[in-house]
């Protein structure tokens, strides 16, 4: 008979290793979120039911997952890059601080990112660690140095040299090219659905997969496109847990964390954001991790940021945070991930 650590030794190692999807959606308010449609900013008469943009996400959050971001209710979750902007947000959630990008003009993040440390430390192929964005400078925020990571963006045709041909695949990409968006890179749709092909094929240990059609909308004045592109996330974060659901224990450890990069103006200043902007530092974190499931959701405890999270994918996948960063958000952490995460490199 084995004895119990031994046979925990055995139970650790036959288990799957534990995978993180980060997804974050441009420029999605906390207003929107929280409390659903903006009758005023969408035309419509003033009325005393919220209308929920994403009553799923929402249901998830109270019964398995985890939602910051609410100031009203004591939880705010806070911009830490320098100006409140697409690039700087981007690098600072991947690099775990701020890095002195001030606007969408940088070059790629001066530090290591928590995907290119992903793969060093834990030792993953090319496949294990993927990025799929609709806005083509995401790879400025991925990978210090390019050609580290699988990473498509923009319009890019994704055919790796090592992934085998997928019809699924290709027929996503002809049907790309026939649907172009308004601005000059694909549209979220077609970003997702390559994603989550990419998820069902590989089983990728981290994946990163960054929307953008809110934000576009959103600076063009149209708020029912804006919101509507919120309400696609409601439907596509179900899409990923019933993929998840389906997949046995790799679905069963998979953590899923959901973010935006900044928040936008209030009022007629919606359509904006930067430090001029009241309510642009204003952001949200969804989270649903092996740890909340098992306590069928956590509520947010005070003031979280950014910044907290590459620290804490780093924890759920095992690593201890990296030395510049603070500490990773423990509600989300198992018993064993915590203690990992106290011990920090020296």
């Amino acid at each position: 008979m084995l004895g119990p650590a031994l046979l925990l030794a055995v139970t650790a190692l036959a288990a799957p290793a534990p995978s993180v999807i980060l997804v974050t959606i441009d420029g999605v308010r906390p207003q929107e979120v929280f409390h659903g449609l903006d009758r005023a900013l969408a035309g419509l008469a003033p009325g005393a039911a919220e209308v929920p943009l994403l009553p799923r996400l929402l249901a998830r959050a109270a019964r398995e997952g985890f939602l910051a971001g609410d100031a009203g209710r004591g939880a705010p979750f806070l911009v830490r890059d320098l100006e409140a902007c697409s690039l700087p947000g981007y690098q600072a959630i991947l690099a775990g601080q701020a890095t002195g990008c001030r606007d969408n003009r940088c070059r790629r993040v001066p530090e290591e990112t928590v995907l290119e440390r992903a793969r060093r430390e834990l030792g993953l192929a090319a496949p294990d660690v993927a990025v799929f964005a609709s806005w083509p400078r995401i790879a400025r925020a991925a990978e210090r140095t390019a050609g580290r990571l699988t990473v498509d963006v923009g319009l890019a045709p994704f055919r790796p040299a090592w992934a085998p041909p997928d019809a699924a695949t290709e027929a996503l990409l002809r049907a790309e090219v026939g649907d172009p968006a308004p601005w000059s890179y694909r549209r979220d749709r077609y970003t997702w659905a390559l994603a989550m092909r990419y998820l069902a094929r590989f089983r990728p240990r981290l994946l990163y997969v960054a929307l953008g059609d809110a934000d576009e909308w959103a600076h063009r004045g149209d708020y029912r496109a804006y919101a509507a592109s919120v309400h696609d996330l409601d439907a596509r974060l179900e899409e990923l847990f019933g993929l998840l659901a389906e997949m046995g224990d790799y679905g069963a450890r998979a953590s899923v964390l959901v973010t935006t990069d900044h928040g936008r103006g209030l009022g007629a200043d919606w359509t904006s954001h930067g430090n001029r902007y009241q309510g642009s530092r204003r952001a949200w974190l969804f989270a649903s991790t092996p740890a909340t499931r098992q306590a069928h959701g956590r509520s947010a405890r005070g003031p979280h940021d950014q910044l907290a999270i590459r620290p804490t994918i780093e924890a759920l996948l095992g690593l201890a945070p990296c030395p510049a960063c603070q500490a990773p958000l423990t509600e989300l952490l198992p018993g064993g991930a915590l203690a990992r995460a106290r011990r920090r490199p020296a």
